[in-house]
């Protein structure tokens, strides 16, 4: 139908809907709503996609992102051997993630990714993961990496770094370091993720 609508036309309702966007960004539901719209536009042919992919970018960052704490591995001021403080940072940020709408999880953390590794230490002794996170088991695939002992796989940060790589395998990597007890979180370099 938008199709038969002059360009002059289809161009105002995407810029309309981007404005909207923007005017109800306290609204969080209603912001994701209109981010919805706008994808779901994109996916109608190649000349919404072209108009609104920029715009849903930026809609997406300004909506989402603003709303995101930032995770450990960006934190400049964290101290590296706080294991319980980065454990903490961790689980507010993958909770905010989970917020989310389903289909802008992936996005969202192709966007936080880490610029460099970062590594979790996990002792043997330490917590099992929360009850608060374990609903989120069924809501999220958990990639962990193969040679993850089985006595790890529920504690502490790694079951969240694997479910953080199932929402976006092309872009996290997870490796183990049976040596020293971390796991490692990185992303796919910059080029690579296309």
């Amino acid at each position: 139908m938008m199709e038969r609508l002059p360009p002059e036309l289809q161009s105002l309702v995407i810029d309309n809907l981007v404005q909207t966007g923007y005017e109800i960004f306290g609204h969080q539901t209603t912001s994701f709503k209109t981010c919805s719209d706008m994808y779901n536009l994109s996916l109608t042919n190649r000349y919404n996609h072209s108009r609104t992919t920029p715009e849903l970018k930026e809609l997406l960052k300004f909506v989402i992102l603003d709303g995101i704490s930032v995770p450990p591995w960006h934190q400049q001021s964290l101290c590296e051997d706080d294991e319980l403080i980065k454990q903490a940072v961790l689980e507010i940020y993958f909770s905010q993630i989970m917020s989310l709408e389903p289909r802008f999880r992936g996005w969202a953390v192709r966007q936080t990714a880490p610029h460099s590794p970062y590594c979790f230490k996990i002792d043997r002794k330490g917590s099992l993961i929360t009850r608060m996170f374990k609903r989120y088991f069924e809501k999220a695939p958990c990639i962990l990496p193969e040679d993850l002992p089985v006595r790890f796989e529920r504690k502490e940060a790694a079951p969240l770094l694997g479910m953080l790589k199932g929402m976006n395998e092309e872009v996290v990597q997870l490796k183990w370091y049976r040596m020293t007890g971390e796991i490692e979180i990185s992303a796919t370099k910059t080029e690579e993720r296309g």
